[in-house]
Formats: C-alpha cells, sequence, structure tokens
C-alpha cells in the first residue's frame, strides 16, 4: 500500500476509483487529493512522493529520470472515448476510426487471452 504521508491520489474518474478501492480496500483518504494529473507531476517533482499516472504522461519524465516506477504497484487499465460526428466525408477521420477499432481488438484479445 501506499505511503499515505506521500501519496497523492489523482482523481481518474469512477474506473479508477473502483480499481483503486478494490486493490487498497483498507486505504484511508490520502492527505493530498488532485484531479489533473500534471499537478500530480508537479507537486512530486517539488516535494517527492507517488501517485498513479497513465504511462504516456510519466513516460518522459522515467526516461528523464525524474520519475521512476514503483516496484510491484499495481497496473490499472482505464476506458478511453472519443467524441466524433457522425455525418462527416472526412477520409482522415475514417483512417483514424478504423485504426482506432483496430487497436480497441488488439487491446481486447491482449487484456481477455
Amino acid at each position: 500500500m501506499p505511503d499515505l504521508h506521500d501519496y497523492i491520489y489523482v482523481d481518474w474518474g469512477p474506473e479508477f476509483y473502483a480499481q483503486h478501492s478494490g486493490f487498497y480496500p483498507d486505504m484511508e483518504r490520502p492527505a493530498q487529493v488532485v484531479n489533473i494529473g500534471w499537478l500530480g507531476i508537479q507537486l512530486i517533482l517539488s516535494n517527492g512522493g507517488s501517485c498513479f499516472l497513465p504511462i504516456r504522461m510519466a513516460e518522459s519524465f522515467v526516461w528523464a529520470r525524474r520519475l521512476h516506477r514503483v516496484p510491484c504497484s499495481p497496473e490499472f487499465k482505464l476506458p478511453s472515448y472519443m467524441a466524433y460526428p457522425l455525418d462527416t466525408d472526412s477520409a482522415v477521420l475514417t483512417q483514424v476510426l478504423g485504426n482506432l477499432r483496430r487497436l480497441a481488438t488488439v487491446e481486447r484479445q491482449t487484456r481477455y487471452s
């Protein structure tokens, strides 16, 4: 369980809350709670500590050795959503949607294999 003294809970939404609570059912509310990931990063860079971040957000800081992964910490998989117009003739949008659907299929196959 994270050390509550320096743990920053980033509110990534209800799905994250459900998974986080399932993994840490007895955790009390951390002293620091933020609802924006970059704020969690700034707090850690300034004061130390830990929080859960998406890989895409933390990767450059890890490569720069400003942040590091906490060994044996859980990984949470969260859904992603996209809003787009249904009545468009955009070839680019059609291609992007096709690519995203293929990636989602691969992700589902990987998750449930």
